[in-house]
């Protein structure tokens, strides 16, 4: 086994542990849902220039590429009752293998 995948599976584990239940929705067909594990963060007042980008309540949720390969702008992702739709998906690697995809999503 890699050092990267050592180091991947490393963090998944822990995402595993610290993550919340969502569900993904494709936006476009066959508009597949898939309930998965997220971690997230709502911007706070360190984040001015996402917040001017994004609104107020905007949120990144960090999804493993395994559980979806490809995220795509429209796609909502549902969280509590509350459904987001996807802005902007912005790769995140551990050497070069992609392990993430940093979703942002707007607020108000």
């Amino acid at each position: 086994m890699s050092l990267h995948q050592s180091i991947k599976d490393a963090q998944y584990d822990a995402f595993d542990r610290l993550s919340v239940g969502v569900t993904w929705t494709q936006a476009k067909a066959p508009n597949a849902t898939k309930d998965i594990r997220v971690g997230f963060k709502s911007l706070g007042w360190r984040d001015q220039e996402l917040i001017n980008a994004y609104g107020i309540g905007a949120k990144i949720f960090t999804v493993k590429v395994d559980d979806i390969p490809v995220i795509d702008k429209f796609d909502k992702i549902t969280l509590n009752g509350e459904a987001y739709t996807v802005n902007s998906v912005m790769p995140a690697y551990v050497g070069d293998m992609h392990t993430y995809h940093k979703v942002i999503v707007n607020g108000k």
